[in-house]
């Protein structure tokens, strides 16, 4: 049998989808990164007043020597960081993984697993933990008694925030009905249970599953 290749809309989508991944995970983020932009920003275009620029040339002028050593010492240390992280990701061969946001869609639901985020990748038993926990959500879909309007679930093959997600959509009446609440409390915490089964405790997941629940 042969294995149907993706579309190309769906190749062409999930690029999309890795591409906006990787934008919010490089970018800065945070009450920090923003106030760096703003800070940067502001005293930038405040040095092209004209004015403002004549008035901070002549503070400026007994230490320009130093302010310009200063300047390209700066622009070498931060070449030679570039530098390592492009190199500690060639040689690790996964991204370096950032935290990043998602909204909840309406009448969607995303349970994960959740680990600490480093850029070691998982072992081949904890991707199969992983497996085994996202597998349990996935079969536990049947509580639902219809199938959901999009299904997708995703592994990660290295350490990141989220080791695994399932992400289902339904209407979102159908989710508020009493049985989609008790069907999605049943998925939530079938994940978990799915681990139990297999190697007889629960490591991935179960903290944010059972807030969830």
């Amino acid at each position: 049998m042969k294995s149907e290749k993706p579309s190309f809309s769906d190749t062409a989508s999930n690029g999309l989808k890795e591409t906006g991944r990787e934008i919010l995970r490089v970018l800065p983020s945070g009450s920090m990164g923003y106030l760096f932009i703003f800070v940067v920003t502001f005293v930038g275009f405040l040095y092209l007043n004209p004015e403002i620029k004549n008035d901070i040339d002549v503070l400026v002028e007994p230490y320009r020597t130093g302010v310009w050593n200063a300047f390209n010492l700066s622009i070498i240390v931060t070449a030679v960081y570039i530098s390592v992280l492009i190199g500690a990701r060639v040689l690790s061969g996964n991204y370096i993984n950032g935290g990043y946001s998602e909204r909840k869609c309406e009448g969607s639901t995303r349970y994960t697993a959740v680990s600490a985020a480093c850029i070691k990748p998982l072992s081949d038993e904890r991707i199969k933990r992983v497996s085994c926990h996202e597998a349990g959500h996935l079969l536990a879909l049947a509580f639902f008694g219809e199938p959901p309007k999009s299904l997708s679930v995703e592994i990660k093959k290295y350490q990141a925030p989220y080791l695994g997600t399932l992400t289902y959509d339904f209407d979102e009446d159908f989710l508020c009905s009493m049985t989609g609440v008790e069907s999605a409390m049943k998925v939530s915490l079938a994940g978990a249970i799915a681990e139990e089964i297999i190697y007889g405790d629960c490591l991935v997941g179960q903290q944010l599953d059972n807030e969830k629940w």
